[in-house]
């Protein structure tokens, strides 16, 4: 679980109508939240509101650093239109990866070694 947290940076005015795209250019990361979109009312001057996102990382996917690209739109209290966007950059650690190599020599039953990748 990924708690983004966004913030009204403004001390003045609050903004409203607020649309939030998240998404991943890795085709190895889903997203398990029922959507990529999520709408907020309000957020006050100064204040914030957490996004729980959920994620698997398939089998497939590197150890390292990823990023999920945020993309929000809002208005302001004169319902001017404005966005943003940023980037959560997390870091992926999958557990050991086992392969199995099954040879199978002449003059021998069977002879089996693992690598570690």
């Amino acid at each position: 679980t990924i708690k983004a947290v966004l913030l009204n940076t403004s001390e003045k005015k609050y903004i409203q109508n607020i649309l939030v795209n998240v998404s991943s250019n890795n085709p190895h990361l889903t997203l398990l939240n029922d959507s990529s979109s999520f709408y907020f009312d309000k957020i006050e001057k100064s204040e914030c509101v957490t996004l729980e996102l959920r994620y698997r990382a398939d089998f497939e996917i590197n150890d390292g650093k990823h990023d999920i690209q945020i993309d929000m739109k809002y208005d302001n209290p004169n319902a001017q239109s404005l966005s943003s966007s940023g980037k959560i950059e997390i870091a992926v650690r999958q557990p050991l990866k086992i392969q199995m190599n099954i040879i199978k020599e002449y003059f021998s039953i069977l002879k089996i070694s693992a690598s570690f990748l």
